[in-house]
């Protein structure tokens, strides 16, 4: 086990048993700042093509790194920073990972202004009793931070911590009318264990003469982090939420190309327990390097819109559909017979052609779907 504690001017806790992902917590009293002594390991995984069983190494690794974290306490609030080190699918020495440099501006603890309300009766033998009650007794957090990428991007960052305020409610009423038994308290302990959040991000450019300009705002809110029993199928998260984003949006693979992609549109999603919805759309202009003659063809516009949704019928069947349009300027023309068909733009036609069909990859404009999920 070893010295977990050693007091002075400075205090060192070290790790005990299994706790591995950091070596020992460096905590000067004086100044009130703490560190980590060493990185914490959040994730590994083998990059892709790893022999399967291959034991995990620096040179097979894709990792999440959070590096040299430092948490201060000053003035009532607790401030830090740290080194988010994002891995790709690629070892590092081939690939460097992305670098964001995370800072914790200030966290604050306070009463929630919606009060808890319980409303209940029970029975304990021969004695009834019942409960009215309501109090701001609830705690929530506030959380305020930054995250700056690429010397350029800086993404501002603001969280609320708080509980669902109805739902905890109901547990606490269930549990006085039962008498805490049917399973009742172990639901209002899962309800105490995990809190909602709302989180709102807002990334800036920094750009000559112009400063810093707004490219990108999220948000993301869920009322609990209580997983689902059974989450809805398409839900990218195991708990309810809700999810907005408008600007510079990423798309994933299979949307505008066949890998991750930075365009300009707008995204949201909606899932709970019984139902979930999505919509994303997205434009990106490019520039052809193909020697392409007319003007479209050089400069190719594609898109990409998707809406989703499905909803649980029964315990045991989840219907849903699925639209998709992913059209390009080049498509569109073509369509309409922008193109004037001489020799050259016909051979380049036969040569995609052929190359699509070699590849077995013919890419579909518009595609509607019926699912069902048992």
């Amino acid at each position: 086990m070893g010295e977990c504690i050693k007091f002075g001017d400075s205090s060192v806790l070290r790790s005990c048993g299994d706790l591995t992902g950091f070596s020992n917590i460096l905590v000067d009293l004086q100044r009130m700042v703490a560190g980590f002594g060493g990185n914490i390991n959040l994730k590994q995984s083998p990059v892709d093509g790893t022999p399967p069983g291959k034991p995990i190494s620096p040179a097979n690794q894709s990792a999440l790194v959070l590096e040299t974290p430092t948490l201060t306490f000053r003035d009532g609030k607790l401030r830090g920073t740290a080194t988010l080190s994002i891995g790709s699918n690629y070892p590092s020495h081939i690939n460097d990972p992305l670098k964001i440099d995370v800072s914790l501006k200030g966290m604050d603890f306070k009463l929630s202004e919606t009060p808890l309300v319980i409303q209940s009766q029970g029975r304990a033998g021969n004695l009834s009793y019942g409960v009215n009650a309501e109090g701001k007794v609830l705690p929530e957090a506030q959380i305020n931070g930054q995250a700056r990428f690429l010397s350029i991007f800086t993404t501002d960052l603001s969280m609320r911590i708080h509980y669902d305020n109805k739902k905890l409610s109901q547990a606490v009423q269930a549990a006085i009318e039962k008498g805490g038994k049917q399973g009742t308290l172990s639901n209002l302990g899962s309800e105490l264990r995990y809190p909602g959040f709302d989180l709102t991000a807002l990334t800036k450019i920094t750009l000559p003469l112009l400063g810093k300009v707004p490219i990108s705002k999220m948000s993301f809110s869920a009322p609990t982090t209580r997983p689902l029993q059974r989450p809805m199928p398409g839900s990218v998260f195991p708990i309810p939420y809700r999810y907005k984003m408008g600007g510079l949006v990423p798309t994933p693979p299979g949307t505008l190309f066949d890998t991750w992609a930075v365009g300009l549109g707008y995204g949201q999603s909606d899932f709970n327990a019984t139902r979930g919805s999505s919509f994303n759309a997205a434009i990106l202009p490019t520039i052809s390097v193909d020697g392409a003659s007319s003007l479209v063809e050089k400069f190719p516009v594609y898109g990409y819109l998707e809406y989703y949704r499905i909803h649980r019928v029964s315990e045991g069947l989840d219907l849903g559909i699925r639209f998709t349009l992913s059209p390009s300027s080049v498509d569109l023309a073509r369509l309409k017979g922008a193109f004037r068909q001489d020799e050259d733009s016909l051979m380049r036609f036969r040569t995609e052609a052929l190359d699509l069909e070699q590849k077995t990859k013919a890419r579909t404009m518009i595609n509607f779907e019926i699912l069902g999920h048992f």
